[in-house]
């Protein structure tokens, strides 16, 4: 059963009909739910050169595959990069009662999926809001390439509390991330109204330890960024929760490109321009978080 914040986080989950799919959806064996879910694995058009990398995308609370394939299209055609995007227990078409043990075990299908279809994949976890936790774990029990937490949480109760409360929580990545070993790029707008700041601050405290932190600004974006050997944390100044994608996309494209390293050197915004076939314009209704709202 789920926990009450559990049931607060996936508060009314986004459901559509297989009539209403943007994607071929490729369906995947979960062996501990003992059910099959379905993925959107998105694929950059041919003109671009495809780096050998997948990025497993796990989405916030009010979104679906179906909402984001559209914008992830989009990314896909910047980083040159395959992305693959999921939805949790209960979420778009799929069955069930979400939780985070659910949602985490889902990931790890996909992973394994990734390693056994394209064993020569490196794999990149990013995840938005209530899909960091997700995108974390999969960070901190399997071989990720690196960790992409956007507007995400520190723990379920932080984002309630402003002190630490010596009580267990669910969705605590900040526990988390202190085992994880791959480098990890953390994005939170300053003005965030529903996962808080502080969250990101005590993220980015957890990862980098005692380690020196090289402090500097975005001389293109202007937006702060704070740096250690293994954590990127940028700022972006004024945005909230769920504008970082659409007001502030090309600040998150490319930050995540500069951190991603000398691979990703070749990528840029303005892939997203490069025409896919049966390309839809981008939707942007639907693609809000109302986390514990």
């Amino acid at each position: 059963m789920p926990s009450l914040i559990e049931k607060i986080a996936y508060n009314k989950p986004p459901r559509f009909k297989k009539e209403q799919l943007r994607f071929v959806p490729v369906y995947i064996d979960v062996p501990q739910l003992n059910q099959k879910i379905y993925i959107d694995i998105i694929e950059p058009p041919t003109q671009l050169k495809q780096l050998p990398f997948t990025i497993i995308y796990s989405h916030s609370n009010q979104e679906t595959a179906n909402i984001q394939h559209t914008w992830l299209t989009d990314v896909s055609k910047m980083l040159c990069s395959r992305i693959i995007s999921y939805d949790y227990l209960g979420y778009g078409m799929n069955t069930g009662v979400p939780t985070e043990s659910s949602s985490n075990m889902i990931a790890v299908a996909i992973y394994d999926y990734v390693q056994a279809t394209y064993p020569l994949q490196s794999v990149i976890s990013w995840g938005r809001s209530i899909g960091s936790t997700t995108a974390t774990f999969l960070a901190q029990t399997k071989q990720i390439y690196a960790l992409i937490i956007e507007s995400g949480l520190s723990s379920g109760i932080q984002v309630f509390c402003k002190k630490p409360l010596c009580v267990p929580s669910t969705f605590n990545n900040a526990l988390r991330l202190l085992s994880v070993k791959c480098r990890t790029l953390i994005v939170h707008g300053t003005e965030d109204e529903l996962v808080p700041f502080r969250c990101a601050e005590e993220n980015f405290n957890k990862l980098r330890k005692e380690n020196p932190v090289k402090e500097y600004y975005n001389t293109k974006h202007q937006e702060r960024i704070r740096e250690t050997e293994q954590c990127v944390f940028v700022s972006v100044n004024g945005a909230g929760h769920n504008d970082i994608d659409n007001c502030y996309e090309e600040t998150l494209i490319d930050s995540m490109i500069d951190f991603l390293g000398e691979e990703f050197k070749m990528c840029t915004y303005a892939n997203k321009q490069v025409k896919t076939s049966g390309q839809q314009t981008q939707a942007q209704v639907g693609r809000s978080d109302m986390f514990f709202e």
